[in-house]
Parts: C-alpha cells; sequence; structure tokens
C-alpha cells in the first residue's frame, strides 16, 4: 500500500531503506535528461526531477555496493501524465540497452494503472524469493499514464535486507 510518503515509519519491519548501499558512480540512466543518482539522492535533491529525452523509455542501471535482498520497491512521479505506466526490472543483468531491452527477459514486470498511485507514489512489491542475493537492478520504464513523449520519475527507493557484512568491491580486489 502506498503512503504519502516514503519515510522510514512506512517500511515493513526488519527492512530498511536501501538506497545507501547503490554505487552511484556506476549507476546510469539511458535517455534521462539527467543522472539517475537525482533519484537514489532524493533526500538531499526532493524538487529534482529525471525527465526522459526521446520518447517516453527509460533504462536505469542501479547497481550495489553490497549484496541485497529487496523486496520493494517505492516509484515516485509527478502528478501528471508523466507517471510510468510500465516498468521491467531485471535483476543483475549488465549492459542492456534501450535497444536491446527487448531480447532480454525481466525479472518481474508491472503495468501500473491511477489505482497504483497514491498522493505521487506507487508501490512495487517483488515477487517473495525472486530478489535475493542482488547485485544490481535494471529499471526499465517503457511507456507513461499519458502517452506523452515524456516519462518523468522523482524518486527510487529500494526496501530490503543486505546480505552478509562483506562488500561486492572486496569480494572482486580479494
Amino acid at each position: 500500500m502506498a503512503t504519502a510518503s516514503i519515510n522510514e515509519s512506512s517500511f515493513a519491519a526488519f527492512h530498511s531503506d536501501l538506497n545507501p548501499y547503490v554505487d552511484l558512480k556506476r549507476a546510469t540512466c539511458e535517455n534521462g535528461h539527467r543522472a539517475v543518482n537525482v533519484l537514489i539522492l532524493h533526500k538531499r535533491f526532493p524538487n529534482d526531477t529525471v525527465r526522459s529525452v526521446r520518447g517516453p523509455s527509460m533504462l536505469m542501471y542501479v547497481p550495489f555496493t553490497q549484496a541485497v535482498n529487496l523486496v520493494t520497491l517505492y516509484v515516485r512521479a509527478p502528478e501528471s501524465g508523466q507517471r510510468p505506466s510500465g516498468i521491467s526490472l531485471f535483476k543483475n543483468v549488465k549492459n542492456v540497452t534501450l535497444n536491446g531491452v527487448g531480447y532480454v527477459q525481466p525479472t518481474q514486470t508491472y503495468a501500473l494503472t491511477d489505482a497504483d498511485w497514491t498522493h505521487g507514489i506507487a508501490t512495487l512489491q517483488l515477487k517473495p524469493g525472486t530478489f535475493k542475493n542482488v547485485q544490481s537492478v535494471t529499471v526499465f520504464v517503457s511507456d507513461n499514464d499519458g502517452r506523452e513523449d515524456v516519462t518523468a520519475l522523482t524518486n527510487l527507493m529500494f526496501l530490503g535486507s543486505t546480505v552478509g557484512p562483506s562488500t561486492l568491491k572486496k569480494k572482486c580486489t580479494t
């Protein structure tokens, strides 16, 4: 269930905000006028929005610094016809592009309607057990609810738990 604001009191028991574990240096956004970092750093830049540039689709690669188990993705967008209506998530898929996304099987897909949005927030519950030991998530926005040329997002918040005490960077260097 969506809430009016994304804050720690709305989190499910035993799950936390995983955005501090996003590797912002490697995160990318294809067909967005700004870096995906703005969406992850929403608390620092609450009025910033990432808008698609050429058509409504956007592709965001979100790597983590540590393996995580994801349970929920909060998506925040302006109250307009520019909210995402089609979202596909890809677990641990690297190097996918907007041109090639149709050739990769998504891990989970959402068709969002007006009923899924409350105060500009859509709460995407992930399939139980499907998003365990996640090193990265690719978020593909295929369309928006107004069939406009521009899709807009103001925040992505990942909810879940970390896996173990070590980081992926440390694992890669040893």
